[in-house]
């Protein structure tokens, strides 16, 4: 993940160097703007959805917390794994 973003860091100095400080201020700014009204109109979207469809809105928050049940599961089995293995007191010595 941090590769990525220092990728991105240098791909954006890159731009501003090649077309002006100002333009690629201006341009940026539109951008952002542009990502932002999305993501308001996909959250308005949800919404409207959970009022005129509330059925289907139900399935999809089930299915959701369903999915974050799983993941913390997985986790948790992850790190009891860990901890069978290396045991939890040398874990947190090895690695703090």
């Amino acid at each position: 993940m941090l590769e990525l973003q220092n990728l991105a860091k240098e791909v954006q100095e890159f731009m501003r160097e090649k077309v002006g400080t100002n333009a690629f201020s201006h341009m940026y700014g539109q951008l952002r703007t542009i990502a932002i009204e999305k993501r308001q109109a996909r959250k308005r979207l949800i919404a409207l959805k959970a009022v005129n469809q509330p059925e289907s809105s139900a399935k999809r928050k089930i299915s959701r917390s369903e999915s974050k049940l799983r993941n913390k599961k997985r986790k948790q089995e992850s790190f009891s794994k860990i901890n069978s293995i290396y045991g939890k007191s040398s874990f947190k010595s090895n690695h703090s």
